[in-house]
């Protein structure tokens, strides 16, 4: 008797933990998949965000390239037959070992002339003034100011430059 009691304690206990690991099973299983929604709902709403993002990111630099673009248009309108992007080509196309340039300004003078202005650094006082005859054997400059300021240092000289542009 003992024996047929612990027989079905031990059937009915085996049949309730059963079920509750089919009750858990379940629950685990549905909890997983909506989850599982849930996380593909929140990326593609950050996808989206993120797109936004771009998107306005885009339209922000479109716009300022618009505004830098029309800047140089009147720049170029302004008393110089040049592009100053041609202008700026023909400064860069000297180059001479160990000058520097830190600044170019594109300015125009109380009497309308175009002028750029150069400041950098030169490693000796000889690059420099190789440098200041390679602008003014230039033709895109009618006139190269170097002052005598720049000639003080005999190496690390800072220096500037004003150069005329040629074509008023």
């Amino acid at each position: 008797m003992r024996s047929d009691y612990r027989q079905r304690i031990l059937v009915v206990s085996g049949f309730l933990f059963s079920c509750l690991l089919f009750i858990a099973i379940v629950v685990s299983v549905t909890l997983y998949f909506c989850l599982s929604v849930s996380q593909k709902q929140a990326e593609a709403t950050l996808a989206k965000e993120q797109t936004k993002n771009i998107v306005a990111e885009a339209d922000k630099l479109e716009q300022e390239i618009k505004s830098f673009n029309q800047k140089l248009s009147r720049l170029n309108k302004n008393g110089t037959s040049l592009p100053i992007t041609a202008v700026v080509k023909s400064v860069l196309s000297h180059p001479i070992f160990g000058i520097v340039l830190n600044t170019i300004n594109y300015n125009k003078s109380s009497d309308g002339l175009a002028i750029l202005e150069l400041a950098g650094t030169a490693k000796n006082r000889s690059q420099l003034l190789a440098f200041v005859e390679t602008l003014r054997s230039d033709p895109a400059f009618s006139k190269v100011d170097s002052p005598v300021s720049n000639l003080i240092k005999e190496s690390q000289v800072d220096f500037s430059l004003s150069l005329q542009i040629n074509g008023q």
